[in-house]
């Protein structure tokens, strides 16, 4: 399957989930030719690929490199604004569920890769003869983890787990039986909130908002800035997008904001032109330095305010 974020095009084969091919789109083989970017990893000769995988003590089947595992599509893309894109292949075989997980970061070629195990029991197998929880804490913490890897809301108390996909409602379910068995099926469910029990109002979650570059282009010959540093040389592009973030820097899940977001923008002059992204993209931008300047871009979301303080510097010389 095909995975492409703003640096990197890779192949995954469902195959062991090896990590067969990455180009770096940023890097060409021959200058001015970035349809032939450097190709890092390779199935053909000379063959060189990422693999990793799972042995079983006891002859049981494994998901190895040559396990077969599944996915939910044959491409994923990384959006503009994304903060990251997750990539999940899921094994399933003898009772036993593996799931390996591929996460990909905008503006970089690092990949993080995590393989969770977990017991598999039919639906109907509760209580004696399912599987019980030695550690419940650490079971409640990776359920939580592994919705929110999914791309939902989750919470737990260690007593029950809440979860929720948008700002209308939530649901509680309780994962674990009186003995300690883990609690299957229709069974698990308890109730649906409304409003949401978690949490009641933006302000609990976010912490600020952070309106910074994601990607800068330039001409030939210009260097390209650092995101960070703000600035950017007359004739680049930069893209611009406003993130709501936790205390703990952490971004704030997109079914908690929804898709309001106000923008003011201040200059003296003309230093850059202001151009929409897209409609379906409301919280990012995207500017084109024209002349030496400053420029002051804030964006507003459920009552906090974050701005970017920029400055045109000089281009090619």
């Amino acid at each position: 399957m095909r995975v492409i974020t703003d640096v990197l095009s890779l192949d995954i084969s469902k195959r062991g989930g090896d990590l067969e091919r990455a180009d770096l789109l940023k890097y060409a083989q021959v200058k001015n030719h970035p349809e032939l970017p450097v190709r890092l990893f390779s199935p053909q000769d000379p063959r060189y690929v990422a693999q990793s995988g799972l042995r079983a003590a006891d002859k049981r089947p494994e998901p190895n490199h040559l396990a077969l595992y599944r996915a939910d599509a044959d491409e994923y893309r990384l959006k503009p604004g994304e903060s990251k894109l997750v990539v999940p292949l899921t094994w399933s075989e003898d009772g036993i569920t593996v799931t390996k997980t591929y996460t990909f970061y905008p503006g970089t070629c690092a990949v993080k890769q995590k393989t969770t195990t977990f017991p598999v029991v039919s639906t109907d197998q509760n209580g004696t003869g399912g599987y019980k929880v030695l550690k419940p804490a650490e079971y409640y913490q990776g359920v939580t983890a592994s919705l929110q890897s999914a791309g939902f809301c989750a919470e737990t108390d260690s007593v029950s787990v809440s979860v929720r996909n948008g700002i209308d409602f939530s649901e509680d379910y309780d994962i674990l039986l009186g003995t300690g068995h883990v609690r299957r099926g229709q069974g698990s469910y308890r109730q649906t909130c409304t409003p949401p029990s978690f949490p009641l109002d933006a302000s609990q979650v976010i912490s600020y908002i952070r309106v910074a570059f994601y990607s800068i282009r330039c001409p030939e010959g210009v260097e390209v800035p650092r995101n960070a540093e703000d600035k950017l040389p007359v004739g680049c592009t930069g893209f611009v997008t406003a993130t709501p973030k936790t205390k703990d820097n952490l971004d704030v899940k997109q079914g908690l904001i929804g898709t309001q977001i106000d923008w003011t923008f201040e200059q003296e002059g003309e230093h850059v032109r202001l151009n929409e992204f897209g409609d379906d993209v409301p919280f990012n931008k995207v500017l084109t330095a024209v002349n030496l300047g400053h420029w002051t871009l804030c964006a507003t979301v459920k009552a906090f305010r974050g701005c970017q303080f920029g400055e045109v510097t000089p281009g090619a010389q």
